[in-house]
């Protein structure tokens, strides 16, 4: 009687056995019903085996490990930006400062100015506040729409004992809750933080520098927009028409 060999398929890996006198031929494995070659199993097939299974479950799961940790600090990342940055329900819209309100229009007895290279249409030649008055170290500026609402209101001065950082902040942040602050690195002396206040559509942001100035801006974005783009097709009508005149002179 023959003797009975077992030797693994070469596809699927599981057992066939056969007599040693069909040793080298090509059957169909009972199993998965592919082609494969018996032989008979040398001794140190298997710990090859065992060896490439171990590297192959090794490989599995640091791959997994590194899915979860990348997973774990992509939560933490997201959790720690919305710890610093307060979802706008929890805020208050601001309103404006220095007597004015933004989207109101502006009476027309006050004189604007348009420099398109810089701000647009601003407005900046009116009675201040009566807690300005006597200081010359306040400055205020309005930023228009052609229809004279005000987008937005600049205040840029120096720190005093009435208008410093730490009196700015915690007034703003009183009346239309803290939402953000940045910390903005610079070379030398330069370096600055912004502090944003109130909802996203309006809100006020106050930039402290390192030189104990500051500026303040309250802004409407819908409003800023508008100015914005109004701006954009005035100086390319500007530019279109000293093109036009260029052409004419020649």
């Amino acid at each position: 009687m023959n003797a009975e060999i077992k030797c693994s398929c070469e596809h699927c890996g599981e057992h066939i056995a056969f007599p040693s006198e069909a040793i080298g031929q090509t059957i169909e494995c009972p199993h998965c019903k592919l082609e494969t070659l018996l032989f008979i199993p040398s001794s140190d097939l298997s710990p090859k085996k065992n060896t490439s299974t171990a590297l192959f479950v090794f490989i599995s799961l640091v791959l997994i490990a590194v899915i979860v940790m990348v997973g774990v600090a992509a939560f933490i990342g997201k959790t720690s930006y919305q710890s610093i940055q307060k979802p706008d329900d929890s805020l208050h819209e601001v309103k404006g400062a220095m007597d004015w309100n933004l989207g109101d229009i502006l009476p027309n007895d006050i004189e604007v100015k348009t420099n398109d290279d810089a701000f647009g249409i601003t407005a900046s030649s009116f009675r201040r506040p009566a807690a300005l008055e006597n200081s010359d170290l306040i400055t205020c500026d309005l930023i228009l729409t052609e229809e004279r609402r005000i987008a937005a209101i600049l205040v840029n001065g120096s720190e005093d004992k009435q208008f410093n950082r730490d009196t700015l902040r915690k007034v703003l942040k009183e009346k239309y809750g803290l939402r953000e602050s940045r910390n903005v690195p610079a070379p030398g002396d330069n370096s600055f933080v912004i502090y944003y206040f109130g909802k996203t559509n309006r809100q006020a942001i106050l930039t402290v520098h390192s030189q104990s100035s500051f500026d303040l801006e309250y802004r409407d974005e819908r409003l800023c927009e508008l100015a914005q783009q109004q701006q954009e097709i005035r100086k390319t009508a500007i530019n279109k028409q000293m093109q036009n005149d260029l052409r004419n002179s020649f």
